[in-house]
């Protein structure tokens, strides 16, 4: 156990200044000046157990240390990247245009339908009910079934029952499929 707190010891806090091996190969410094202006550097370290053949014991072996920053270079951001930025990124944009429909949604209503102000009130309010009642239907079907499926599905019922919405005859289908659109963008926080 004590090599083990040396070892930790000599790699995170035994030295003033830290020496780093990027993936291109270039050594940077980094001095507690740093660390003095801009908090604490995270590290991680990787601790691996390997077995020792001789003693028949578990002997434990501390490997590189790394900074966050490293470790998120390693990953680096390749095709899953930037499919996952732009699914996640339409079904934001989706909410968000939903949001600004909602502002629009009423006076317009009001203007043609010569709804009342209660009616008004209700359309916006028909659809952050439906958020509160799904997000925990959504955050199920997430777990059980994966992230990009209840994704995929929302987004298929946000644009099926947006469009239906804009076609509805009266306002009782207004407030049924609002509040279905309401349903589908309880599932956007998931992603």
């Amino acid at each position: 156990m004590s090599q083990i707190l040396s070892a930790v010891n000599r790699t995170t806090r035994g030295r003033s200044t830290s020496n780093y091996e990027d993936l291109d190969k270039t050594t940077t410094n980094v001095d507690e000046n740093y660390e003095s202006h801009f908090g604490e550097e995270i590290e991680m370290t990787s601790v691996s157990v390997v077995p020792d053949a001789r003693s028949q014991t578990s002997v434990p072996f501390i490997s590189d240390t790394y900074t966050v920053a490293q470790a998120v270079n390693a990953f680096g951001f390749g095709k899953f990247q930037v499919k996952l930025s732009l699914f996640t990124g339409l079904c934001w944009m989706a909410d968000s245009m939903e949001m600004t429909i909602l502002s629009i949604l009423s006076p317009a209503l009001h203007c043609d339908w010569h709804i009342s102000r209660y009616q008004q009130a209700l359309t916006t309010t028909i659809v952050f009910l439906g958020m509160m009642l799904s997000s925990t239907f959504w955050g199920n079907l997430s777990d059980r079934y994966g992230r990009k499926q209840a994704l995929t599905l929302c987004a298929v019922l946000l644009f099926y029952y947006g469009v239906l919405s804009s076609l509805a005859p009266n306002f009782l289908w207004v407030l049924l499929l609002r509040g279905l659109v309401g349903f589908a963008i309880g599932c956007v926080p998931q992603s």
